[in-house]
């Protein structure tokens, strides 16, 4: 009987944990050892990402203007695929007297990130408020004239190819609010142009990078301001009554 007794398996350890609880446990501390980093990571990125990106904005724009940029404030939104940047500002070139080219209390940037390698990328907003736009007339030529060639000879000293076939992109609106052009020194002589506020929707054009976009948009409208000036005959220049008649502008009363 005793033999008996001793040959029976002994009883398990209640301490010892069965072999499913022992896998539960091992899922626990890999999906732990996953999540916490992933954790952190976002934290890291919901504090500093802000900051990081308004260094980035502020060095770059000014790398490839050629003249200082300044921004107040940057809020990014991965979520959401935006940026917000509160009082912008270039710094006007050399040689001429205003303090700033351009100024603009907010700009809105949003994009479908997950299309950024698609086709046809697409920019559901581009908003830009509260602008100012200072087109100054000095020796001959205006500050955006200047900053075009300076613009072109930086791109040529970097030696950077833009893409052959670049990917087309549609905004679903773009839209200018509040904003105002002056002509400082003008050849035009007392002529005002009229207010930029404007609402653009469903565009389709070649998607540009930040800053190929810039050195298209300067020197777009570097050439129109030429052109216009060029238009209008020697002895109009400088005489408000008669460029006045020439536009069309209506006198108050």
């Amino acid at each position: 009987m005793e033999s008996e007794t001793n040959s029976q398996p002994a009883a398990p350890d209640a301490e010892t944990p069965a072999p499913a609880a022992r896998g539960r446990r091992k899922l626990r501390i890999a999906l732990g050892c996953v999540l916490v980093p992933l954790l952190v990571i976002w934290l890291l990125a919901a504090l500093c990402l802000d900051g990081v990106a308004k260094h980035f904005f502020v060095k770059d724009c000014s790398a490839v203007l050629g003249t200082e940029v300044s921004i107040g404030d940057v809020s990014v939104s991965l979520l959401r695929g935006e940026v917000v940047m509160e009082d912008m500002r270039i710094r006007n070139v050399e040689g001429f007297k205003t303090e700033y080219i351009a100024r603009a209390g907010r700009v809105q940037f949003r994009q479908k990130l997950w299309t950024t390698w698609s086709d046809m990328v697409e920019i559901p907003l581009v908003s830009v408020e509260d602008a100012e736009f200072n087109i100054e007339f000095a020796n001959g030529t205006h500050n955006l004239a200047v900053l075009d060639k300076q613009m072109q000879a930086i791109q040529a000293a970097s030696g950077k190819e833009h893409r052959s076939d670049p990917q087309k992109c549609r905004m679903g609106l773009i839209r200018i609010r509040r904003a105002k052009l002056n002509l400082i020194d003008s050849p035009l002589g007392g002529l005002q142009p009229p207010p930029l506020d404007m609402e653009l929707r469903d565009v389709v054009d070649d998607y540009l990078l930040p800053d190929e976009l810039l050195v298209r948009a300067v020197h777009d409208v570097a050439q129109k301001v030429d052109s216009t000036v060029n238009a209008i005959p020697a002895f109009l220049k400088g005489k408000s009554g008669a460029m006045d008649r020439l536009f069309g502008k209506r006198k108050e009363k």
